[in-house]
C-alpha cells in the first residue's frame, strides 16, 4: 500500500502519446526518480496456527509468533506482486514455520530466540511463491 510517491521525469524524448502523456506512446529515455517511498506496515500482531495474510490490506505483514504457524498462501496476492513478512518470536520463542512455498538457500528454519525477528520475502508469479528467508535481525 503506497502512501506517497514523488518522482520525477529526466530526459525524456520520443513521441507523445495522447494529452502528452510519453507512456502513451513513442518511447521514453532517460531516468526516473523515486524518492520517500513509504508502505503501510500491517501488523496483524499476536498468530499462531495458519494465518490470513491478505495482500490488498497491504505489502508488509508484521506478525508475532505466540506458537507455530503455516504460511503457505497469501489471499488476494497478483501474479507479478511481492510482500514481505516480518515475524517476531514472542517471549517465550521456538515458534516454528511451515510452507509449501519455494523458499531459496538452505535455511528454511526460523530463528528461534525469544524476541528473534526474521524477514520473508515473497514474489508470486500466478502459480508459485518464491520466498527468501533472513534471519536474525536484532
Amino acid at each position: 500500500m503506497w502512501n506517497r510517491i514523488d518522482w520525477s521525469f529526466c530526459g525524456s524524448t520520443g513521441d507523445q502519446g495522447p494529452a502528452g502523456d510519453p507512456f502513451g506512446g513513442g518511447s521514453f529515455t532517460g531516468g526516473v526518480t523515486f524518492t520517500a517511498v513509504n508502505e503501510t506496515i500491517t501488523a496483524m500482531g499476536n498468530q499462531t496456527g495458519t494465518p490470513t495474510i491478505d495482500a490488498s490490506a497491504g505489502t508488509i505483514h508484521s506478525l508475532t509468533l505466540t506458537g507455530n504457524v503455516t504460511i503457505s498462501s497469501i489471499s488476494n496476492m497478483t501474479a507479478g506482486s511481492n510482500i514481505t513478512l516480518i515475524l517476531t518470536q514472542d517471549g517465550t520463542g521456538g515458534r516454528t514455520h511451515t510452507s509449501t512455498m519455494k523458499l531459496a538457500g538452505v535455511s528454511k528454519t526460523l530463528s528461534t530466540a525469544a524476541g528473534a525477528i526474521d524477514i520473508i520475502s515473497i514474489f508470486y508469479d500466478g502459480t508459485n511463491y518464491f520466498a527468501a528467508l533472513t534471519k536474525g535481525y536484532a
